[in-house]
């Protein structure tokens, strides 16, 4: 077990995931299996006085499934779990599941299995707190990860999230689009959600020059919730994202050690310790304390050295999917090969916040079509009642905890 984009082994995680192995085992093989939410990885409430993990058990847990092809692998799983499926999803058959998996966000969730029902590789009843299993296509999930087509699946990933790869496909062109997917992941993704909240963070004050590493954790952490639709039907808390990066603050700074040294490299930021005397490994930037700071002054530098340094930190993100009316919209000009530049009679004062507003804002409507679309077609792919009872859930894990996923 692995916590994405950092290879550590996390014993509470393991424990919430470790009652479900046998059911997803009985499922048909995936090329990678991601665990996320905070039925895995815990929030602040779940966490007892003591900072340990509460019992996880009756907690929803949320899975993602990557197959090569669906309409193989739901034809497997309706022989397998015909109950997964409502009766008309079964009738149309599995070539009808994989068109509506397309749709919306490319995934296609199965919530609340039954508490205990019967494992087809063995036979014998499973018991287990309720778990929601997501499906997508490795090539779906590629896009999303690379693009932002549907940030989606892509921004559940910004957060801490577990991978199993005990339970993966061993063939080798699985492997092999695995291992692509944890590339774009660790080298598109959260790279790009990082370059994000930096400009965020430039932004937003003027004056600023720096920002604590934790608030630059909880902007990220953000990112895949602006404008989501359960926020405004009360399905999640206003302080969720908080209640994500507070207890699990070194591992977010474990995931994107990564990023930022990427952007550091790139001159563009520089990590400064909040312990004066703590040395860094080999000149990468060390992330250990929620107070470290990231100073980002070269994006805030006048004149032609602050908007060389803006333009490389934006240029990659107006080439996503849900900026290119930004960039169409925003005053940049070509220089130089595949390079481009902000207008030097442009404050730099005033084309940062612009800029920031107009990314934010393209990715709030992009968050908010999806999760409305996406919520539309898991009322009519697992059925009214499966879905009242997990609306119901969810809003009760709301009121209680934060939500879950």
């Amino acid at each position: 077990m692995v916590v994405d984009g950092g290879q550590v082994d996390v014993e509470v995680m393991a424990a919430a995931v470790e009652d479900d192995r046998e059911v997803l085992r009985s499922l048909p093989p995936a090329t990678m299996v991601w665990g996320y939410g905070s039925g895995v990885v815990p929030q602040a409430r779940d966490l007892g006085e003591d900072g340990d993990a509460a019992a996880p058990a009756q907690r929803l847990r949320d899975y993602i499934l990557v197959v090569e092809d669906a309409r193989e692998w739901h034809a497997e799983n309706m022989r397998r779990h015909p109950t997964h499926y409502p009766w008309w999803m079964r009738s149309a058959g599995a070539r009808a599941v994989r068109w509506v998996q397309r749709t919306g966000a490319a995934a296609y969730f199965v919530p609340l299995l039954p508490s205990k029902w019967a494992s087809a590789t063995g036979g014998s009843s499973v018991t287990h707190a309720s778990i929601k299993y997501g499906v997508i296509e490795a090539a779906d999930l590629l896009e999303d990860l690379v693009t932002w087509r549907h940030f989606y699946i892509a921004g559940r990933l910004h957060k801490p999230a577990v991978r199993l790869p005990a339970i993966e496909s061993t063939e080798a062109t699985a492997r092999a689009h695995a291992e692509a997917l944890w590339r774009a992941q660790r080298q598109h993704n959260l790279l790009n959600a990082t370059r994000l909240a930096l400009l965020a963070s430039v932004a937003e004050d003027a004056g600023a020059s720096a920002v604590p590493l934790s608030a630059l954790l909880e902007r990220i952490a953000g990112l895949s919730y602006l404008s989501d639709i359960r926020f405004r039907l009360g399905l999640e808390q206003s302080d969720k994202v908080w209640r994500i990066v507070q207890p699990n603050f070194a591992r977010f700074a474990e995931i994107y050690r990564e990023p930022i040294g990427t952007l550091a490299g790139q001159g563009l930021l520089q990590v400064v310790p909040y312990a004066s005397t703590r040395a860094t490994s080999r000149g990468e930037p060390t992330l250990a304390d929620p107070d470290d700071l990231l100073d980002f002054s070269p994006l805030t530098a006048p004149g032609d050295r602050g908007m060389a340094a803006l333009s490389k930190l934006v240029n990659p993100l107006l080439a996503l999917d849900p900026f290119q009316s930004v960039a169409e919209r925003t005053a940049i000009v070509p220089t130089g090969p595949g390079g481009r530049l902000i207008p030097p009679d442009d404050p730099l004062t005033q084309v940062r916040p612009a800029l920031a507003l107009a990314c934010l804002t393209a990715l709030r409507r992009r968050v908010m079509w999806r999760s409305i679309a996406q919520a539309g077609k898991g009322l009519a792919s697992t059925g009214v009642g499966r879905s009242i009872a997990y609306l119901q859930r969810k809003w009760r894990s709301g009121r209680r905890t934060g939500g879950s996923g």
